[in-house]
């Protein structure tokens, strides 16, 4: 049996109803908190379900409710003023992997009152940051489990990360009914986004036996629950099952991070504003063809715990097979097939290779040698047809 270390230090709660979970768990770190979100936790009652389970624990509550889809570095120090001005006691971070990671980087500037760029990279937070209790309403990214913050430098039109154990949430609240308002466009883009992380884990040279188990254990939750879920929105056991892999893969990546497909949908999320998930959809298949003659036996045990009604047996080789299974879960829930549908053009490829390339984990985790050339000829392929 390989050697290997696991840490996953939050404490989760899942279940239908468990927002309401939040006053008690709250009470654990102090009596103020600042909710951090986007204008659609208002619009759905979340908001207010925060406010009403924190003010029966004798809670005080400020809200940031100005994130949006893409989070920018601007927001995220908006909000870190607020918890400075308020001096909350923790923060809490609820809506998608946008809101979740800002919550994030504002419970670190609370409590250091420095630039965020001086927190980019890895390891930069010199002082705890404060508590972070991370509520997801949608299931893909993964947020809500790991120590990674990204936020798009809008001057620089590029994403940068923030990488530290100092935002690890503390409590993650996975109530899958708040994923009941995700639109259906939402849903695919959260889908992939959790499915591309799971298969990163797996096949990245940094996994282990726990990444391949969980990985495989979401893959399966995934292909045989995202369509359903699509299909019929009100399908309360597929949301359970989706909420599930998305949480599965989260524990992956925390252990094992991402690789060339979330790298260069980084670059294209910071140069073209197009949704991650869609993102990673569009490279995934590509680039699992560029590492296909690497992967063969991992591609055989991914390939082996997918539905055999979901996906067409095209080929002797399981590589092949996967590639193939995964473009019709894409086609079926309606991801864009080509980068062409977001105005991506040939001209802009060599910024975009530059900016994955500059990855510095990419060539530690990818399962062969990667160059600048090779980016630059999957992310041709990406806009083909």
């Amino acid at each position: 049996m390989e050697t290997f270390e696991v840490a996953i230090p939050t404490k989760i709660v899942f279940g239908s109803g468990t927002i309401d979970h939040i006053g008690q768990e709250g009470l654990t770190f102090g009596q103020k908190a600042l909710i951090v979100c986007g204008k659609s936790a208002n619009k759905f009652g979340y908001t207010s379900k925060i406010k009403e389970a924190l003010t029966r624990y004798n809670i005080n509550w400020e809200v940031f409710d100005e994130v949006k889809s893409e989070p920018s570095i601007e927001d995220a120090k908006s909000a870190g003023e607020i918890a400075r001005h308020f001096k909350s006691d923790f923060v809490i971070g609820i809506g998608g992997g946008s809101s979740i990671d800002t919550a994030k980087v504002v419970a670190a500037l609370a409590t250091n009152p420095v630039n965020i760029a001086d927190l980019i990279g890895i390891e930069n937070i010199p002082k705890p940051s404060l508590p972070i209790i991370s509520i997801p309403t949608t299931a893909g990214s993964g947020s809500e489990v790991t120590r990674y913050a990204v936020l798009t430098d809008k001057n620089e039109k590029t994403k940068k990360e923030i990488v530290s154990n100092s935002i690890i949430p503390k409590v993650a609240i996975i109530d899958s009914d708040l994923s009941q308002t995700m639109t259906e466009s939402i849903t695919a883009a959260s889908g992939m986004d959790a499915l591309t992380h799971a298969i990163e884990g797996i096949i990245s040279h940094e996994s282990n036996v726990l990444a391949e188990t969980l990985g495989l254990k979401s893959i399966n939750l995934i292909f045989t629950n995202l369509e359903k879920v699509i299909q019929k929105p009100n399908d309360t056991e597929s949301r359970d099952k989706m909420s599930l892999a998305s949480l599965f893969a989260g524990i992956v990546i925390q252990q094992v991070r991402t690789g060339l497909v979330h790298a260069m949908a980084r670059a294209l999320g910071g140069q073209f504003n197009i949704p991650h998930g869609v993102a990673n959809a569009i490279v995934l298949h590509n680039a699992l063809k560029f590492n296909i003659d690497s992967i063969s036996k991992k591609a055989k045990l991914i390939y082996s715990t997918i539905d055999p009604e979901r996906s067409n047996i095209v080929s002797k080789d399981d590589g092949i097979n996967l590639i193939h299974a995964i473009e019709d879960l894409s086609a079926n829930i309606k991801i864009p097939r080509t980068l062409l549908n977001f105005g991506v053009t040939k001209e802009a490829i060599p910024s975009l290779s530059k900016s994955t390339y500059a990855v510095e984990r990419l060539n530690r985790v990818n399962p062969k040698p990667i160059s600048i050339k090779d980016i630059r000829l999957i992310f041709t392929e990406c806009l083909s047809d």
